[in-house]
C-alpha cells in the first residue's frame, strides 16, 4: 500500500488484523501520516464558511488541485 497516510494506515491496520495477509505500509512523506498529519485536525473541504468568511477564494477545482500537489512525489 503506498501514501498510506490517514485512512490508508488505518486499512493496512484493519486488513493486517483481520485477514490472512501480510501487509506493508509505506510513508512517502518524512512524518508518519502524509499531508493528512499536517492537518492540525482539521477536515480538508472546499468551500467553507471560515473561508467565505476570511474573504478567500476557494473551489472544488483549487482544492482538488491544492491536494494533488500534496501528494506528488518530491524529487
Amino acid at each position: 500500500m503506498l501514501g498510506a497516510g490517514g485512512a490508508g494506515l488505518t486499512a493496512a491496520i484493519t486488513a493486517a488484523e483481520n485477514a490472512c495477509i501480510q501487509v506493508v505500509a509505506v510513508e512517502k512523506m518524512a512524518a508518519i501520516g502524509g499531508n493528512t498529519a499536517l492537518s492540525g485536525g482539521e477536515m480538508a473541504a472546499p468551500v467553507t464558511g471560515y473561508n467565505k468568511k476570511e474573504g478567500i477564494e476557494d473551489s472544488a477545482d483549487k482544492f482538488c488541485e491544492d491536494v494533488m500537489k500534496g501528494w506528488r512525489p518530491q524529487g
